[in-house]
């Protein structure tokens, strides 16, 4: 069943998806989005790392 999409994924020469195209409104709503501080270095400074640490220690 094909169920109607606005994301558009454009293929390569050899099939393999090689971009995707989405509406603007969708886009700009994305980049709205507040950075987020990711769940690994949260619960490394909730375990008791320095958010220093937790942030090296996530970046390696």
């Amino acid at each position: 069943m094909n169920a109607p999409t606005d994301v558009q994924i454009i293929n390569d020469a050899e099939g393999n998806p090689a971009f995707v195209v989405i509406p603007y409104a969708q886009y700009v709503a994305q980049k709205i989005q507040p950075d987020l501080i990711p769940h690994e270095v949260v619960s490394r400074i909730v375990d008791g790392a320095t958010p220093i640490r937790a942030w090296r220690e996530y970046l390696n």
